[in-house]
């Protein structure tokens, strides 16, 4: 099974059950409180783990290594996001530019060519929020979110771009000058993410501590109508 599925899949199910079994309103009772803690800690030491197979020395990278790595392997970008969210180390706040894999793995994928076809449907315009929502909503339940985040679940995992499930959901803004179309995607990678909405957002350095990213892609007009058009 490729990684990008055993992860991801490993992921989801372990929200699920926190959001349909140890948090939904539950009663004071200590064994469920337990059961939190259990739940959050092979959590965190599954993405941990995951991180680690990735790229095995993620735990001893200094700040420097780390932004070169980011700047050089999409994987490597993927490793040291997974592994500074799960432990609750690293910056609070990540840029990620047009130039590096990770972003060009997100540049092309399966979440761009919809955003594109907003773009194009909207007859090229600007656009100043757009949400892409990659995760089902429980809290609240919005059931119209389900349909669109299993069609994009299939699409990514079928393309197994790992960059874009780490990603998520994102909102968007687009702006054109000259020749060419400037994106910039923003998000918030937090406990309340990963568990479907459940659970409030708490603040690094604890583990699952929330982590904004901001991503900037640039696309030539050509190019922006060639990704919104391209086959799935």
């Amino acid at each position: 099974m490729p990684v990008v599925n055993s992860s991801r899949i490993l992921i989801f199910v372990l929200g699920l059950a926190y959001t349909l079994g140890v948090e939904a309103n539950p009663p004071e009772h200590r064994w469920q409180k337990s059961n939190s803690f259990l739940l959050h800690t092979i959590t965190r030491y599954a993405l941990i783990d995951y991180s680690k197979g990735l790229l095995e020395e993620v735990p001893q990278l200094s700040s420097e290594n780390k932004d070169l790595l980011i700047s050089e392997s999409s994987n490597a970008a993927v490793a040291i996001i997974l592994y500074e969210f799960a432990s609750g180390s690293g910056p609070s706040t990540r840029y990620f530019y047009d130039s590096q894999p990770f972003v060009n793995t997100i540049k092309f994928g399966p979440a761009m060519q919809w955003v594109m076809q907003q773009y194009v449907g909207r007859g090229c315009k600007p656009i100043e929020n757009l949400r892409y929502q990659f995760s089902p909503l429980l809290t609240p339940f919005k059931p119209n979110t389900w349909g669109f985040s299993v069609r994009e679940h299939y699409r990514t995992l079928s393309k197994e771009n790992l960059s874009q499930f780490v990603l998520g959901s994102f909102n968007a803004e687009i702006m054109n000058s000259g020749d060419s179309v400037y994106v910039h995607l923003w998000n918030r990678t937090s406990k309340k993410s990963l568990f479907l909405g459940f659970g409030k957002r708490i603040q690094r350095p604890l583990p699952f501590g929330t982590i904004s990213q901001h991503i900037y892609l640039v696309y030539s007009k050509e190019e922006a109508l060639r990704v919104a058009l391209k086959s799935n």
